[in-house]
């Protein structure tokens, strides 16, 4: 038996997940970098690069689900459907724009 038995919100709650390890593993040091002084930067460039993995999976995870909420939603758009697509658009791009900045960092 499923938790949540609406398959749209579900999808949008994986997302939001999906964002909050890239909130945890991406966002979050970043913040405390612009915080301390320049010895910590150096630190805290190391745990972004280590937990990179992490925000990679996570904005695969996130893509994934909004694909799956997107086929879900298919020719039934109504105004709370279109409430959970705009949410999850903004929590996908809080997960995908991480894992395009370090790769864009550490491979290009």
């Amino acid at each position: 038996m499923p938790l949540i038995r609406d398959q749209k919100l579900s999808s949008v709650i994986w997302i939001a997940a999906g964002f909050l390890v890239c909130l945890l593993t991406f966002w979050y040091p970043l913040f405390l970098q612009e915080q301390f002084d320049s010895s910590v930067p150096t630190r805290i460039g190391i745990i972004v690069v280590g937990s990179a993995t992490f925000t990679f999976l996570a904005a695969l995870w996130s893509v994934g689900h909004f694909i799956y909420l997107l086929r879900i939603t298919r020719g039934r758009l109504n105004s709370p459907t279109v409430v959970l697509i705009i949410v999850a658009v903004l929590l996908l791009l809080g997960s995908v724009i991480p894992a395009a900045q370090l790769l864009r960092r550490l491979w290009f």
